[in-house]
Order: structure tokens, then C-alpha cells, then sequence
């Protein structure tokens, strides 16, 4: 794959020349320099072939991909009229680079591997594209995926954004009653001899920790955030009952959809299976992918391998078993992928209109709960000054 380096040379007269080269590696890169100038003063691999791409500024590069190659284009001639169509300087020169590249007799999956951070089930997909020959229809595919994700993404961020709010909202106003409000009750009590209610006592002893380390709790959460792309902490967190069922359901859905699409690509089944097992990030979900290739060879079907890894419905596994003796397992899984994706929508949308108004209620009796712990003391004092 071609690489763009940049050197500093002095030629037989003495002068200091610079520019770029593009070479599988450095050695090749210096080998080159070295048949042309007299002295390799500096050479290195150009950062910018470094910084790759984000996925979203290839949504549109993508889409355009798949409408030019199922519209019959060759692949060189859809990138370069993608290069026209493109405004991002960065995706540009990607695709400038995947021109080079091609000629070259590079595959395109392994340079966009390189170049991006396109997702690695998208890299499956474009190589199982390459394999059947059917580029275009990879592309469709990736773009439907990512709208599908997008879509999710947006329902997720704004079922999650309301709660944020409200609770950093809250965290504030506790913060604002440690610092303001609780100092005064404690100047007006010190110069008297009640006692303050117990209740009062736990919730100033609350906001004087919250004062004090309002920024450790902070920390704490990004922690916790941040903890989730950890492979470790996120296989001891789906270990929790509740959350191992939901990422069941998760993994069902996903491995329906991908398995589907591999299918429809034109794969046999322990083909699309060993390119499935490829997407999986887990250990345990590659070896349950490696049991079912092994026993599919053996003669066993798919039907009885799904029943026993416990991951589908009883409705799913008897479409799969039918779908196995009509041939149609391709449509069935994106059949069933679809309905597993109608039913998640289903339930976002109940756990909108179900958890907006008890976060409400659940908030407003939690700041109740200080406000009036804070207040109380008055109507004790107010009693202890008339006796």
C-alpha cells in the first residue's frame, strides 16, 4: 500500500531540495531518493496518513459510492466522481490516495482499513463485496446500517438528555443550598440552644460533602463513562442479571441483521459465519460462532444450534428452521432483525412517555426532601423562643 513521505535532499551541485514521494515503505521511499540525489538529508512518513478519517465524514462518500456502482460504474470511475462531488479536504485526499492505491492492485476494504476509522463491520462487508463482486450492493448495505445507527443514536441521545439535565440541574441547586442556605441555618442555631432535627444534621453533613468534593463525584462519573469502552468493565457489567438479558436480546438483534445481510451478499452459510465471527469483539460470542461452523459441518442444522444457544425466540427459531428447508434463511434473519428492531422502538418510546414524568416527580421529591429538611429547624426555634 502507498505511503506518502516526505524528504529533504541535496543534489550533485549542492542544493537543498524538498518534496514528497509516495512508496509501499521507507526503504522503498530511500531507494528511490538515493537514484536521484546525491545525500538523503531527512525522510519521514507524513503524519496526515495518520490521522484517520471518522466515520460520519464518510456518510456521504459512502452513499455515493453504492448509487454509482449499482448504476454500473467501474470502482476507479465512481471514486473519481466522488472526488468531484466531495467538499471535506481530508475525505479528498482519502480518496485521492484510494485512486493511487487501486492502480496500485490494492483492495479497497484494506486501504479504507488503513486510512479511516470506519467501523469493522463495514471492512467485513466491503470484503465480502469484493469476494462476490458485488461492491455496490456492500455500499448500500454500509449506507442502510448507518442511517439505522444514526437513527438509534438520536432516539438514544434524546431519551438520555432530558434525565442529564435534570439531575446535573439538581447536583447544582444541592450544591447552591450547601453554600448559601445551610451556613445561615447553622449561624442562626449557633446562637441558640435548641438542637438542630436529625434530619437536618444528615442533610447539611450531605451538602457539606457535596461541597467538599463535588469534583471527586465528577471524576467518579467520567470514570464510570469512560469504563464502558473497556472490554473488561463492560463484560463484568453484562454479567448483571437484568443487563445480561437486555444484551441477549442485543446480540440476537445484531447477529440476526449482519447474518442477513452476509447471506444476501451471496455467501453460503459457513462463509457468512466465519465472516461474522470476524465483526464479534468478544471472546465468548467467537466461540460459540466457531461451535456452530464446526457442528453446521458436521451435518447439524442452524436451527437446532440457535435453540440451544439460547439467543432467539421460540416464534424466531421455528421461522429459522422453516427457513432452512426453503432456502430463505437470508430473508428470514432480516425479517427477524427487522421485528426485534420494531419491538426496541416500542419500548424506547413507552420508556419516553413513562420515564419523563416520574423523573419529575421522582427530582421534585428528592429537592423536597432538602428544602424541607433545611426549613424545619425555624419551626423548632420559633417554638423554643415562645417557651
Amino acid at each position: 500500500m502507498l505511503n506518502k513521505y516526505i524528504y529533504s535532499c541535496m543534489n550533485e551541485s549542492g542544493k537543498i531540495l524538498k518534496g514528497e514521494i509516495l512508496e509501499v515503505s521507507l526503504e522503498d521511499a530511500k531507494k528511490e531518493l538515493k537514484n536521484k540525489y546525491k545525500i538523503i538529508l531527512k525522510i519521514k512518513l507524513d503524519n496526515e496518513n495518520l490521522k484517520k478519517i471518522s466515520p460520519n465524514k464518510l456518510k456521504l462518500f459512502i452513499k455515493t459510492m453504492g448509487s454509482l456502482l449499482e448504476g454500473g460504474i467501474t470502482l476507479k470511475n465512481a471514486l473519481k466522481t466522488n472526488l468531484k462531488l466531495l467538499k471535506d479536504a481530508k475525505v479528498k485526499k482519502m480518496v485521492e490516495k484510494l485512486i493511487d492505491n487501486i492502480e496500485m492492485g490494492y483492495s479497497l476494504s484494506e486501504i479504507l482499513k488503513k486510512y479511516t476509522k470506519i467501523k469493522k463491520i463495514y471492512i467485513v462487508f466491503l470484503e465480502v463485496g469484493e469476494v462476490t463482486g458485488n461492491i455496490g450492493k456492500a455500499f448500500k448495505i454500509i449506507d442502510t446500517m448507518q442511517e439505522r445507527e444514526s437513527k438509534y443514536k438520536m432516539k438514544f441521545y434524546g431519551i438520555m438528555a432530558y434525565p442529564l439535565i435534570t439531575i446535573i440541574f439538581s447536583f447544582f441547586i444541592l450544591i447552591g443550598m450547601s453554600i448559601f442556605i445551610a451556613p445561615k441555618i447553622l449561624e442562626i442555631y449557633s446562637t441558640s440552644e435548641a438542637k438542630l432535627p436529625i434530619i437536618t444534621r444528615i442533610i447539611i453533613i450531605i451538602l457539606e460533602i457535596l461541597k467538599k468534593y463535588f469534583y471527586i463525584i465528577f471524576l467518579f462519573i467520567f470514570l464510570f463513562i469512560y469504563g464502558l469502552k473497556n472490554k473488561k468493565i463492560r463484560n463484568v457489567i453484562f454479567k448483571i442479571s437484568f443487563l445480561k438479558k437486555v444484551f441477549q436480546e442485543g446480540i440476537g438483534t445484531y447477529f440476526a441483521i449482519v447474518l442477513g445481510n452476509l447471506l444476501v451478499g451471496g455467501l453460503s452459510l459457513i462463509t457468512a459465519l466465519n465472516f461474522l465471527k470476524e465483526i464479534f469483539e468478544r471472546d465468548q460470542e467467537k466461540e460459540i460462532i466457531e461451535k456452530m461452523i464446526l457442528r453446521i459441518k458436521m451435518g447439524d442444522t442452524l436451527g437446532n444450534i440457535c435453540e440451544e444457544i439460547k439467543i432467539f425466540t421460540l416464534e424466531e427459531l421455528a421461522l429459522i428452521k422453516i427457513s432452512e428447508e426453503t432456502g430463505e434463511l437470508s430473508k428470514t434473519f432480516l425479517l427477524i432483525g427487522q421485528m426485534r428492531e420494531n419491538k426496541l422502538q416500542e419500548k424506547l418510546n413507552l420508556l419516553l412517555k413513562i420515564g419523563e414524568p416520574l423523573l419529575i416527580v421522582g427530582v421534585g421529591i428528592f429537592l423536597s426532601f432538602f428544602i424541607i429538611g433545611l426549613y424545619l429547624p425555624f419551626f423548632f426555634l420559633g417554638d423554643s423562643l415562645s417557651l
